[in-house]
């Protein structure tokens, strides 16, 4: 599913990724059963592209204090966007807001940016 919004902890193990509440009901459940979580990050403009694969450790209602920042985050990823033709107003629009926030210990992290380094692991148990 598509987030709104992650933040990197300051321990360098934990991020917390922001789902809009409207359309997170099928990942709320499934993490539920499985606490497995795959967490694919890309630049539109450059295609620089991680992806974090890691443990939930909680998920639960993001607190009102959190709207200021999943707001700035999409406003930032909305800019990013016009360079490629999105209209800033139309990305804005997503729903993002209430969230849900799950947060994963994340155990490795793969960079998935297109070309031959594509899948190599750059932290984890294997790196």
């Amino acid at each position: 599913m598509r987030a709104t919004g992650l933040r990197f902890h300051d321990d360098d193990v934990h991020v917390t990724v922001y789902l809009p509440e409207v359309t997170s009901r099928n990942t709320v459940t499934d993490v539920a059963v499985n606490p497995r979580v795959a967490v694919l990050m890309s630049h539109p403009l450059t295609h620089r592209s991680f992806q974090l694969k890691g443990t939930m450790v909680s998920l639960g209602a993001a607190p009102d204090s959190e709207q200021p920042f999943v707001e700035a985050y999409l406003s930032t990823f909305a800019h990013v966007l016009e360079h490629v033709g999105m209209p800033y107003e139309v990305v804005t629009m997503i729903s993002h807001w209430p969230s849900i926030a799950l947060v994963m210990r994340v155990e490795a992290v793969y960079l998935q940016t297109p070309g031959p380094g594509a899948g190599a692991q750059l932290l984890g148990p294997n790196s």
